[in-house]
């Protein structure tokens, strides 16, 4: 006996079991209706199975299934009654097989619905781990994100390697790239490093701890030369002779210890109160230390005799000579610079430069010095007549080491905040920052300002002058302060980047060294919304608040002419990818074509029922235009033609964009809604999960979708499943524009902090 399954909800019940009974009925009816001729069946069927439907059904199909083939006409007898018997027989036959079928349906639709639901919960379970691995990924991008930004390079390397390979996306490859863009890291030291320099024209590094060491390394590679000690007690500060025969070593008990690195051995050592700073002189006659009592000795080193001694007063001191060895310059705990005539002792300035300890002295060229200190400041000083030249105040903790650059116009300085700052002296403006993974007690650059030096702890590590984990391009600070930035375009080549300030100009950088090559004004043009470089970059496009279009030659670094397209704000701009045709919308609802080597009009579009707010290609040359009417517009960039509309349900479209290969855009409303739409056929795709948007676009795989809006993030979306997967932060402003470039797999986003940034996942 089979158990006939329980009927499943919405499915109807059964009537009749198919017992032995039933089917001795069924078998009855059916032998008697092949008796009678085909003609006569429904009839037969009516009389005797008017009150069992099923039954009915039952024994009509298997006459439907036994119709005897057409056979000529046999004479009675015999012959009929064999048929009529070998059709019986076939009908038990089948009966009886009928009867099987239905007994192992019945058993197989038990066993296929308790394995229906060992399947469903398999993939209940299979999916409860896919998004188990999912978030276990977000997760771990997160923590790895947070790691690199604080320097913890081996946290990061570790989480990154552990994530399952099948979700990498373009933010792993990213951060990927960000883990560690420094030389080279050595472990030199069992405690802080105190002092760092380079020596034999950049190609040695002299290291010194408060473990009592030094140490001598190869400045390419970190290799290790030799190590000396320890001494007697911590060595506090490091300088070497110009000639680089000795190295003077100002240890925490007061001693100045003289070591010669080619027999390595001592030479001398000088008695002193405690806590000794020591400095050459440039010439290399002299050695000066300063000591925690408020005093400075100053001793020949012909016959290590001293010259002198400075009464200086004050504690913690820091000691440095001027550039031409004629002034002596100290710093103490009560935030005091004086300047001191190296010849005579004498004092000539005492000037309260800070409100904090004085961290650290450094000579530049010109006649200027800078001093560091505990007050997060690191000041540039005239020499001459002391004046204030420049505060700067990009530190976040106490400025604790700086060092001039080659040439004097840029300063390192470094602090508890674990940044690295390369800065303007002229402008204060930030060129190049460097997270670090501790406190830097000392920093040095190479004699060609290629390489930047630092202690962290007990190990050195050493950066290109451009390590920035991500790219950071800031716009110059004037009388005004800094302004945030519209827009921000790079040349096809990837060497040039230019941004569209919140200013009467545009700014152009060295996108590969990050130097700010030049600040353009627009003369009598308005503010630019809107910038685009021609294909060879040999030009940039700006479009301004007054629907001028601007533009400046990049070689020469000057504006060429201006000319008016619009009667409102340009609010997109763009070169096909071609370079043929340069496109121009605007906020007075028209959008115009111009050829791009000659700027002559090649024709317009009138009349549309919104503002154009953004304008993007597709790398078929097909031209996207976001509107405040709600549309998305497909064009012809040759032809001007009108391929698709586009219409969107919600608010104002802001910002639009393709994915690479075409196929899909990006769109964002004024509502802050992320909408992924099929080029094609503008069938909706799925709205994104975030924060409030204001700027979008696909990455250069066009794996994920980039977002950013009213806050500082910028935030990575898998396309698919419509959710974050890591977010990149950086930006202090929230995020104005973002765009994607091929070169270096990059995007590149604006910011109202004053900052373009480009996260490359090269």
């Amino acid at each position: 006996m089979v158990d006939c399954e329980t009927p499943r909800a919405g499915e109807p019940a059964e009537d009749h079991r198919m017992d032995s009974e039933r089917w001795q009925r069924i078998e009855t009816l059916f032998d008697a209706a092949l008796d009678l001729d085909p003609s006569r069946w429904d009839t037969f069927l009516d009389d005797h199975c008017r009150d069992d439907p099923a039954l009915r059904a039952e024994v009509a199909a298997l006459l439907a299934a036994h119709v005897p083939p057409a056979e000529p006409a046999a004479v009675p007898g015999k012959r009929g009654t064999l048929a009529r018997l070998a059709r019986r027989q076939n009908a038990i036959i089948a009966g009886a097989l009928l009867l099987t079928i239905a007994a192992l349906g019945a058993a197989l639709r038990v066993n296929v619905s308790r394995k229906t639901g060992a399947i469903q919960r398999g993939l209940i379970l299979e999916e409860d781990a896919r998004v188990a691995r999912a978030e276990a990924y977000v997760s771990a991008l997160a923590a790895a994100e947070a790691s690199i930004r604080t320097h913890q390079i081996d946290d990061a390397r570790i989480l990154l390697e552990r994530t399952p390979p099948g979700l990498r996306g373009w933010e792993w490859h990213h951060l990927s790239r960000r883990l560690d863009r420094s030389i080279f890291s050595i472990p030199a030291h069992a405690r802080d490093v105190t002092g760092i320099v380079f020596a034999h024209n950049g190609s040695h590094l002299v290291t010194s701890s408060l473990d009592g060491t030094i140490g001598f390394w190869r400045a390419e590679s970190g290799d290790s030369l030799r190590r000396a000690g320890p001494f007697a007690s911590g060595v506090e500060s490091i300088a070497i002779h110009p000639s680089d025969t000795t190295v003077a070593l100002g240890l925490g008990d007061g001693t100045v210890v003289l070591y010669d690195p080619a027999p390595g051995a001592e030479r001398a050592r000088l008695a002193g109160p405690r806590r000794a700073q020591v400095a050459f002189h440039p010439d290399g006659s002299r050695l000066a230390a300063a000591f925690n009592d408020g005093t400075v000795t100053e001793w020949r080193l012909d016959t290590l005799q001293p010259t002198g001694t400075i009464n200086a007063g004050g504690a913690s001191l820091c000691v440095t000579y001027s550039r031409d060895g004629n002034q002596l310059i100290t710093g103490d705990d009560a935030g005091h610079a004086k300047v001191w005539d190296a010849r005579t002792r004498r004092r000539i300035a005492d000037v309260k430069a800070h409100e904090r300890r004085i961290t650290d002295i450094a000579a530049g060229d010109e006649g200027v010095f800078a001093t560091a200190s505990e007050d997060r400041a690191v000041k540039v000083w005239r020499l001459s007549d002391r004046r204030l030249l420049l505060a700067f105040d990009g530190h976040d903790g106490a400025a604790t080491a700086l060092a001039f650059m080659p040439g004097g116009t840029e300063v390192v300085s470094a602090g508890t905040d674990r940044r690295i700052l390369r800065w303007s002296v002229a402008t204060g403006s930030i060129a190049s920052e460097i997270h670090a993974g501790d406190t830097i007690r000392a920093i040095a650059v190479d004699p060609a300002g290629e390489r930047i030096a630092a202690g962290e702890a007990g190990g050195v590590r050493v950066w290109p002058r451009n390590a920035e984990d991500v790219r950071t391009f800031r716009t110059p600070a004037d009388s005004l302060g800094r302004a945030g930035l519209y827009d921000a375009c790079l040349s096809r080549d990837g060497s040039l980047l230019a941004g569209a300030p919140n200013r009467l100009e545009v700014d152009l950088w060295d996108a590969v060294s990050g130097a700010h090559l030049a600040r353009i004004g627009t003369g009598r043009a308005d503010v630019p919304t809107r910038v685009a470089f021609n294909p060879g970059g040999t030009h940039l496009y700006a479009g301004d608040r007054g629907g001028n279009v601007i533009v400046f030659d990049t070689a020469r670094r000057r504006r060429l002419f201006a000319f008016a397209a619009h009667s409102a704000a340009v609010q997109g701009l763009g070169v096909s990818p071609d370079g043929a045709v340069l496109v121009s919308a605007s906020a007075d609802s028209t959008m115009k074509f111009w050829d791009a080597r000659t700027l002559a009009p090649r024709g317009e579009v009138h009349g549309l029922s919104g503002a154009v707010t953004k304008i993007a290609f597709s790398p078929a040359g097909t031209l996207a235009t976001a509107c405040s009417d709600r549309a998305i517009r497909l064009w012809s960039a040759a032809s001007g033609d009108t391929l698709r509309v586009i219409r969107e349900q919600g608010a104002a479209v802001v910002d639009v964009a393709f994915s690479p290969d075409g196929a899909r855009l990006v769109a964002v409303t004024a509502d802050g809604v992320v909408r992924l739409l099929n080029a094609a056929t503008g069938a909706g795709l799925g709205t994104m999960e975030t924060v409030r948007a204001g700027a979008a676009c696909y990455t250069p795989d066009g794996g994920r979708i980039v977002i950013g809006g009213v806050d500082p993030v910028v935030r990575i979306v898998n396309p698919d499943s419509k959710l974050e997967v890591a977010r990149l932060h950086g930006h202090t402003g929230r995020i104005l524009s973002l765009a994607a470039t091929p070169a270096g797999n990059a995007v590149i986003s604006t910011s109202a902090d004053a900052t373009i940034r480009i996260w490359d996942a090269r």
